[in-house]
């Protein structure tokens, strides 16, 4: 719940509610929300209506923290944020970019500052520039590597609480080509219109030689890959190795792309 009440604020942080930062820290007793910010009016009828908000009679409850015991609640949420590391998959939690996913490129030595691989909100230069296959152009204070935007944040805008992303966000990940994406493409998470479930029939389509071409029941669901049960006992394979097992006169509904919606019986399999 914490964090979903920072979310929340620092979605709302306009001017007029002056919130520089926000912090939550799960493992403190009796869960407070920790502001940088100066307490106007306009921020306290902000509290008052955030969902997960106690409110009293007398309003909400507020109190000063200390420099010192700032410094220690932050070195607790350090704790959450031990995973980050290059080949993380992150969504961004403010700014303009908000809710977008990106991929760790780099990080500083005390992993407070964070370059991400986005894809660029201006899509006519992203399109431009993956179809002259142009490597790197200058864009504003960013720049564009292989078709990706570079920016950079501070860790405590970031979420690493990425189990899925859209189709089109995995697909333009795929193919720009970057030199350090090629390396993690076993760590893509799995597109959210690709739907499976527990033992639903799949087949490995690429990947291990071993596997190639073998059926089983999916098991376990991961955040990058799954578990398959098959007559020679236990597989994992990664989301991008898999497909559905589809046979003629099965009935099918398209989940995802421009067909999406669409339903209708298999007549045939390629």
């Amino acid at each position: 719940m914490g964090q979903q009440i920072v979310d929340f604020l620092l979605s709302k942080s306009q001017e007029k509610f002056e919130i520089q930062s926000a912090l939550a820290v799960e493992n403190v007793p009796d869960l407070w929300v920790y502001l940088a910010a100066t307490m106007n009016p306009n921020l306290r009828r902000l509290l008052e209506i955030t969902p997960g908000v106690l409110v009293f009679a007398d309003g909400i409850k507020c109190q000063g923290v200390s420099s010192e015991d700032l410094r220690q609640l932050r070195a607790k949420k350090s704790v959450s944020t031990a995973s980050l590391e290059v080949g993380t998959w992150v969504k961004v939690r403010r700014g303009y970019y908000r809710k977008n996913v990106g991929f760790v490129a780099r990080i500083s030595p005390e992993k407070t500052k964070v370059h991400i691989l986005l894809i660029p909100h201006k899509t006519r230069v992203f399109d431009a520039l993956y179809a002259s296959h142009e490597r790197s152009i200058p864009l504003t204070n960013d720049a564009l590597e292989h078709g990706l935007i570079i920016k950079e944040y501070s860790s405590s805008l970031l979420s690493v609480d990425v189990s899925e992303m859209s189709l089109q966000t995995f697909n333009y990940f795929r193919h720009c080509n970057h030199p350090i994406l090629k390396g993690f493409e076993s760590t893509f998470p799995k597109p959210s219109e690709w739907e499976f479930s527990v033992d639903e029939e799949v087949f490995i389509h690429s990947g291990d030689e071993d596997c190639y071409r073998k059926t089983g029941l999916v098991s376990v669901i991961g955040k990058t890959e799954v578990e398959l049960t098959s007559e020679e006992g236990m597989i994992k394979a990664k989301w991008m190795d898999i497909r559905k097992v589809i046979r003629e006169r099965d009935f099918v509904v398209v989940t995802g792309g421009a067909d999406k919606g669409w339903q209708g019986w298999v007549i045939s399999v390629n």
